[in-house]
């Protein structure tokens, strides 16, 4: 069950996302992966914050660079595919724009 609302959680911000970037405002397409980019930088700060406060002897500064730069590159994707679906939707929304000002110019 909770695997299906997961799923169905994705599916509605996929749609979300298509239905924005199909607008035509330009900052409508990229709310959603603002807020996926915001929250990939919340998950670097929370676990900067709490490595800062382990024991500084057990730190290892390479772990925590590491663990640091893959988190952020995990979170990202998300990111990645709703720009993704920006980019193609705003080039879809171009494509049309310039086939109407030809046929307006065809009228003429």
């Amino acid at each position: 069950m909770k695997n299906i609302v997961t799923i169905i959680f994705f599916i509605v911000i996929v749609l979300l996302q298509i239905y924005l970037s199909k607008k035509e405002s330009k900052g409508l397409g990229l709310i959603l992966p603002s807020s996926a980019f915001l929250y990939s930088l919340s998950v670097i700060r929370s676990f900067l914050i709490h490595n800062s406060t382990r024991d500084p002897d057990y730190v290892v500064i390479s772990e925590v660079v590491f663990f640091s730069i893959t988190s952020f590159i995990l979170t990202n994707i998300p990111t990645v595919i709703l720009l993704l679906i920006n980019f193609h939707y705003s080039k879809k929304k171009k494509a049309v724009k310039e086939l109407d000002k030809m046929n307006i110019q065809d009228l003429n």
